[in-house]
């Protein structure tokens, strides 16, 4: 039956792309053998409670219609996935999770492809630095110590308050900031503070970073603040709040940062963004990884803010919306319109399947 299903849905696709109709999807939906292989395991399932283990079963059949509808579909699924789509609360935040993982097992081949690429490069470089007697592999962190690099502090206050896919963007954002740090020149000092201790997440320190540096020192880092930093210097401690800026979340304020800074009385600064940059088009709200890197620029180059922000400013940001690829803006909208459709079909087998019972 599913092939008449198939041949009335790419029917109907082919109809509206040949007149060029309004609501066209990215591709036609098509119904396929599952491409969900890896299943809750038993351990897994038996610490979970009666009514999370029968939601549970709930969320793997409606997985499984999802891996029948689209190949944009992740070819493994954790028991640390399978809880994050436990804590979904809808069914458009499980696809967008299940989207999200298939884009970050993606962009991992591409990250591993570019590794190899530079293998050649890191090992010559490795081996001039082992040649020197003085050489240890841990030297350039125990440098930021000894050196007085600037202290760098990620606020993570607000993991508990993200959505899944928030908290998950988030997790990543804070995995390229480490990795980018522990590769800079002259790293700088890295703290996570104010951790929930009873996320299931991610553990880790619980102090505030006002009990962990003198208030003088710090400087909030909020794009709402009213006075611009000017200066990076290692005299100073620079937090960021743990936000993603890709995904809304309802569950923290406008302006939570400067909020926060209010709060603990420390003081707030934003990044001097209108004194160098024409920003064009979207929020001045950037990635925790931009953020730091811009940091380390300016005091790795001595106060050049123009070039470290065209460095690491996302080009949207700086390009009107109306130069913006049409072409780019269309395809986003098809893949909206794929979504909604195929949500539209996981409704409909769900109140099917509640009438049938």
């Amino acid at each position: 039956m599913k092939w008449v299903t198939n041949l009335w849905l790419l029917s109907k696709w082919k109809f509206r792309r040949l007149f060029r109709l309004q609501g066209q999807s990215i591709a036609p939906i098509q119904w396929r053998k599952p491409l969900l292989t890896s299943y809750p395991d038993q351990k897994f399932c038996d610490s979970l409670n009666e009514d999370q283990r029968r939601r549970l079963h709930a969320i793997v059949q409606e997985t499984r219609t999802i891996s029948m509808l689209t190949l944009h579909f992740p070819s493994e699924i954790t028991s640390q996935n399978w809880l994050t789509l436990l804590d979904c609360q809808t069914r458009k935040q499980r696809l967008d999770y299940l989207k999200f993982l298939r884009s970050r097992e993606l962009a991992r081949d591409k990250d591993l492809k570019k590794k190899q690429q530079k293998t050649v490069v890191h090992t010559a470089e490795r081996k001039s630095d082992v040649e020197s007697p003085y050489y240890l592999p841990a030297s350039k962190l125990a440098r930021a110590h000894r050196c007085g690099s600037p202290s760098l502090v990620v606020d993570c206050r607000f993991l508990p308050l993200l959505s899944p896919r928030g908290a998950e963007l988030t997790a990543l954002q804070l995995k390229y900031l480490i990795s980018e740090n522990r590769d800079d020149r002259t790293p700088w000092q890295l703290y996570f503070t104010n951790f929930d201790e009873s996320l299931h997440r991610i553990k880790g320190l619980k102090k505030s970073f006002s009990s962990l540096f003198p208030r003088e020192r710090i400087l909030y880092l909020s794009p709402d603040a009213e006075e611009e930093l000017t200066d990076v210097d290692e005299d100073h401690v620079y937090v960021l709040g743990g936000i993603v800026d890709r995904v809304v979340e309802r569950n923290i304020p406008r302006q939570a940062s400067l909020t926060t800074a209010l709060s603990e009385q420390v003081t707030c600064k934003k990044l001097p963004l209108d004194r160098y940059v024409k920003w064009k088009s979207g929020t001045k709200f950037l990635t925790l990884t931009a953020v730091s890197s811009i940091l380390r620029t300016v005091h790795s180059s001595g106060g050049n803010w123009e070039n470290a922000l065209r460095s690491h400013i996302p080009v949207r940001n700086i390009r009107p919306s109306e130069e913006k690829s049409i072409v780019g803006r269309q395809l986003h909208d098809r893949i909206r319109q794929f979504d909604r459709q195929l949500l539209q079909i996981l409704e409909f087998i769900y109140k099917l399947k509640k009438n049938c019972h």
